[in-house]
Order: structure tokens, then C-alpha cells, then sequence
């Protein structure tokens, strides 16, 4: 690879990261402003949190929604990575994401308990 393209593969990195780092950011910022928002509106930071215990379940349906959504486009892109001829390396890899990916749900969820 030429200089000029190496320059060009990081610079679709650092894009690519920059972007991601909005959008996190962007993310972090509704979910403070949700927040914020929340515990003006029940008079207190105490009464948000008894409010959002009351509604706990609400809150588990809506990430089980979310699980589901997330599972079901993955399954879409690895039908598509398969049908494009991705390697068995390429594919050992996307499992190792898969099962990260899990544990890391996992995790998180039973931080919940």
C-alpha cells in the first residue's frame, strides 16, 4: 500500500471514530437531560427514584424490545456476510463479537438484579 493510501485508511478511522464519539456523546447528553428533566418534573432526585422503581418493569420490557431489535438486525448482517463469501477467519472473529457482546448484556442486566 502507498503512503497516500495508508494516510487515507486512517483518515476513514479517525472519521469513523469521531463519529461514534458524537453519537455517544449526543447519547450521554439525552440520557442527563432525561434525567434532569425527570426529577424537576417529580419534585426531587428521592421521588425519581421511587418513580422509577414504580416502574421497573415498564423499563425491563423496553430493553427486552431492545435485545430483540438488536438480535434480529444481527442476524440480518450476518446473513448478508455470509452470502457476501466472508472468510472462516473473518467469521471466527464475528463470533467472538457475538459472545462479548452477550456477556456483556449479561453483565449489565445483572447489575439490574
Amino acid at each position: 500500500m502507498t503512503w497516500f493510501g495508508e494516510r487515507r485508511g486512517a483518515r476513514l478511522v479517525m472519521r469513523s471514530v469521531g463519529r461514534a464519539t458524537i453519537w455517544v456523546g449526543l447519547l450521554i447528553g439525552v440520557a442527563v437531560a432525561i434525567n434532569l428533566l425527570g426529577i424537576r418534573a417529580v419534585g426531587g432526585a428521592a421521588a425519581w427514584e421511587q418513580w422509577i422503581k414504580a416502574h421497573a418493569s415498564f423499563f425491563m420490557v423496553w430493553r427486552i424490545f431492545l435485545y430483540t431489535v438488536a438480535i434480529l438486525m444481527w442476524r440480518r448482517l450476518r446473513i448478508r456476510l455470509q452470502r457476501a463469501g466472508t472468510g472462516v477467519e473473518e467469521l471466527g472473529r464475528i463470533r467472538r463479537v457475538e459472545v462479548a457482546a452477550v456477556l456483556a448484556a449479561l453483565l449489565l442486566e445483572a447489575g439490574n438484579l
